[in-house]
């Protein structure tokens, strides 16, 4: 009786780990369990077999990786790992992302930047700054107004929550300091939002900035809109379509791109964030409204704004040229990328132009729109 039962134990134990081995396989075939897909992760296309790729060995590599991808319950093992790594060693399996104090994360390449990592040099901000200037005068003589937007960075803004080893070195000369000193000197059109987000910091009633987003807030995109509303007003010495907020939704669970590199991080358990607000808005429009189509070139700060059909709703239709390259819009007659566009003539149908960078994109300022310009009306 004994031995019976000891060969019937060793055949349950047998029996639970085949199962167990088994158990991946039979996820990736059936999907018993919903695991979530991975952010930030580009899954592998299954590869065609055909004799010339099976022979260099081409074929096997791609299966291998496509395989692996796939495997059951992967995605799971590596929001496992990556909540250890989180949890007990405060690192993020994301790339560039960095855990700052009391959970604040950072793209690390803002901090960089806030750091004068990236600095470009005085000569070559002034040359740009020059051309800009050019470019700025010519359009303004065919009635349209270019500005830029500097947007606002997480790094400025919560200093306080970069980790310590960052200081290790001095602060040095910025980008976006010798910019401003650029543009004040050569009178170029420009609002910095920067200094007015921390001059509002310690009474502004909703954060400016997400605890796990490297963007602004949505409470801060309006803010910055309404600003930029205000600036085209002045300019132009016309009035826009209003903009109501019709009610502000309180809310922990972050929406938008609130959590956009919380998610890059693929954890298991979300990051406990801090209240955020999410106005809700309509459009006031009547006959001394004057309609007011705006161009935007800009970065990602823009992205969510777009979605919220500012462009739409309150510069008639105007698009966006996302880093100069992707045209997002409303037409499905225009092509989609800036390749393929007669640069100029769509320039000219607008009223507005703005540039909208923040500052760790300033290395590169303007994404290339402005060399562009020049080109065309300069070096024709």
């Amino acid at each position: 009786m004994k031995e019976r039962n000891i060969h019937t134990g060793k055949n349950i134990l047998f029996a639970i780990v085949m199962l167990f081995l088994l158990l991946p396989l039979i996820q990736q075939k059936l999907k018993l369990f919903r695991e979530g897909e991975l952010h930030k992760v580009v899954p592998p296309e299954e590869p065609v077999l055909s004799l010339k790729n099976y022979f260099s060995g081409e074929y096997q590599e791609k299966k291998e990786t496509y395989f692996n991808h796939y495997f059951g319950f992967r995605k799971l093992c590596v929001r496992f790992n990556n909540q250890i790594d989180y949890s007990l060693f405060n690192k993020a399996n994301a790339w560039r992302v960095i855990v700052g104090k009391d959970n604040y994360l950072y793209e690390e390449n803002y901090i960089e930047t806030y750091l004068g990592k990236h600095f470009i040099g005085h000569d070559k901000i002034a040359e740009k700054v020059k051309k800009l200037r050019r470019v700025q005068d010519t359009l303004k003589k065919i009635d349209i107004d270019l500005f830029i937007a500097i947007a606002p960075s997480k790094a400025i803004y919560y200093s306080e929550y970069i980790p310590d080893r960052y200081f290790k070195s001095e602060k040095t000369t910025t980008n976006r300091e010798v910019y401003l000193k650029e543009f004040t000197e050569n009178q170029i059109n420009f609002i910095e939002f920067d200094s007015w987000f921390l001059k509002m910091k310690d009474t502004v009633k909703y954060p400016l900035f997400p605890k796990t987003g490297v963007h602004w807030s949505r409470y801060g995109e309006f803010l910055a809109i309404d600003s930029i509303i205000n600036y085209i007003e002045y300019k132009r010495q016309v009035k826009l379509p209003k903009m109501m907020i019709d009610k502000i939704e309180i809310s922990k669970e972050p929406k938008g791109v609130d959590n956009d590199i919380e998610k890059a991080m693929n954890l298991l358990f979300e990051i406990p964030n801090v209240e955020m607000a999410y106005p809700q808005y309509s459009v006031i429009s009547d006959s001394t409204t004057t309609p007011t189509k705006m161009l935007v070139v800009g970065d990602s700060f823009y992205w969510d704004m777009f979605l919220l059909r500012f462009s739409e709703k309150l510069f008639d239709n105007g698009q966006f040229w996302y880093y100069n390259k992707r045209v997002d819009h409303n037409d499905p007659t225009t092509p989609k990328t800036v390749s393929e566009l007669n640069v100029q003539k769509e320039v000219e149908k607008n009223n507005v132009v703005m540039i909208m960078i923040t500052d760790s994109n300033l290395p590169g300022f303007a994404f290339g729109f402005i060399d562009n310009l020049y080109d065309i009306y300069f070096n024709n």
